[in-house]
């Protein structure tokens, strides 16, 4: 640290972050070497939301530690109105989606080609080696793709059905998130990969990495935590952005799943998104290595680069749409926050995801604002996170706290063999079972149920986002696939 102070002092800065940075991943929990680092990078590299980031985690290291504290006490209002702004800028964007007519073509052709693009990303950030190419054909077609597994095209269906059951199911529905929810959600996700193991509680400890989830006995608890967080008076007055992100970060540090944990949590994300009116974000396979650093970052003690992370990835997402269809940037309207939690009526609107008529025009008009919704705005949205002292603090238990983690799908029971899809491969060599191109992704016993499941959209693909007219896999069809899997097993 002595060495990079006085390179510091030097004026050699770019030396002087390489040892600063050398120091950290030898002891990176050193107060004094992080508190120095925080200034050098508030003072010289004019960075001040890293330099607060440095002074946080200080402080968790070392709650009292005086020049961390003092330099934390300077710089959190600032980075506060920073992230603030960020948040304004999301919501102006947002107003300008809303005023876009609903029959507009470039809104029609953005939703089609997103609608492919975030099933491909899911997928593969999770290690999924379609390409987009591949995935809308399978979405198109049920058709299988040569050269690939069974397994990963049977992941794309079950990220179709999933978004399905979102759109025309969860997203209008006025009232509590509930477990049953996500538990459906997770059916979907994993009930064309592994149906018996689809919206079920893992019932074994798993290890993720260095990361070390709950054990299974406490995952009711921890769920029921959860669902009672998501429909918290304080949690619903976050930013919508940030309500998502934590919900997002906390379920996939519960890890209630042995796999598609991952998805699941990004479909719950994107399903608080859909409901104040915003479209879904993609997170892109570009971004993974930044998604797994910032959830780590949250793990250390400062959720916030987070909630960032996710900020930029929407509002990347809103300038995608505004890009093709607005074609005057210069006019932004300034707005609040349009909504205050899940339950008021007009908080449904979801203009860019109505069935359109080619000869319906409404105009595109926005709803109009109270003054409780103007308000919302004021209040911090870091407040709510713990107490004031540590209001980024992870709100988990001492045993999630204290350990290293890692992040994203999982699956523990790589040893079990399935016969789901009417072929037999054990779910380690998965990626090796290579599906005859032109068959039906899910084999010649569920044909049927692909079949029945085709996709029905309109000519022009103005269905895909928020609400389509595709055949969504009931709750009885799920049964019918997991009691099949169930059989198969038993052979």
């Amino acid at each position: 640290m002595n060495i990079a102070l006085d390179l510091q002092n030097r004026g050699r800065t770019d030396k002087a972050m390489k040892v600063f940075q050398h120091a950290l991943a030898l002891d990176p929990s050193h107060a004094d070497i992080l508190t120095a680092f925080g200034e050098f990078l508030e003072w010289h590299i004019k960075d001040v939301v890293k330099a607060d980031h440095m002074y946080q985690i200080a402080l968790e290291n070392s709650p009292e530690h005086g020049r961390a504290l003092l330099n934390r006490n300077r710089t959190a209002p600032i980075v506060e109105e920073i992230d603030q702004e960020r948040f304004n800028r999301v919501d102006q964007k947002r107003t300008l989606l809303y005023k876009i007519p609903n029959n507009h073509p470039g809104l029609r052709r953005a939703k089609k080609e997103a609608y492919f693009a975030h099933i491909y990303h899911t997928n593969a950030i999770e290690g999924n080696t379609l390409s987009l190419a591949q995935t809308r054909s399978i979405v198109e077609t049920r058709l299988a793709v040569g050269g690939k597994s069974l397994r990963e095209q049977n992941e794309v269906l079950g990220l179709d059905s999933a978004l399905s059951f979102i759109n025309s199911t969860l997203v209008g529905r006025v009232g509590r998130l509930t477990l049953q929810d996500i538990l459906d959600i997770h059916t979907r996700v994993l009930g064309y990969v592994d149906p018996t193991e689809a919206g079920r509680f893992r019932n074994n400890q798993v290890y993720v990495g260095e990361f070390t989830p709950p054990p299974a006995s406490e995952l009711p608890e921890q769920m029921d935590a959860l669902i009672e967080w998501l429909n918290s008076p304080s949690s619903l007055a976050l930013h919508p952005v940030e309500f998502a992100a934590l919900a997002h970060y906390r379920l996939v540090t519960i890890h209630p799943f042995y796999d598609g944990n991952g998805r699941t949590s990004r479909l719950l994300m994107n399903l608080i998104l859909m409901q104040a009116g915003f479209p879904p974000v993609s997170i892109e396979v570009s971004d993974r290595l930044t998604y797994y650093e910032t959830l780590q970052q949250g793990n250390d003690g400062d959720i916030r680069p987070f909630i960032r992370f996710i900020s930029r990835c929407a509002e990347r997402t809103l300038d995608e749409y505004l890009s093709v269809t607005v074609e005057d940037h210069g006019h932004v309207i300034h707005t609040s926050m349009l909504q205050k939690g899940r339950f008021q009526p007009q908080e449904r609107v979801i203009v860019v995801g109505e069935d359109f008529d080619e000869d319906e025009d409404d105009g595109g008009e926005f709803p109009e604002q109270t003054d409780s919704q103007n308000d919302v705005n004021d209040k911090d949205p870091i407040s709510s996170y713990e107490d004031g002292s540590k209001r980024t603090k992870n709100m988990f238990s001492s045993h999630q706290a204290k350990t290293k983690r890692s992040y994203g799908d999982h699956n523990e029971a790589d040893s079990t063999t399935s016969n789901y899809g009417g072929t037999s491969y054990s779910k380690a060599e998965a990626d090796i079972d290579l599906s005859e191109e032109g068959a039906y992704v899910t084999g010649n016993r569920h044909r049927e149920k692909a079949s029945s499941m085709d996709t029905q959209y309109t000519e022009d693909g103005s269905d895909y986002f928020f609400k389509d007219r595709r055949k969504v896999m009931t709750n009885e069809e799920l049964e019918s696939l997991k009691s099949q899997g169930e059989k198969d097993e038993s052979l």
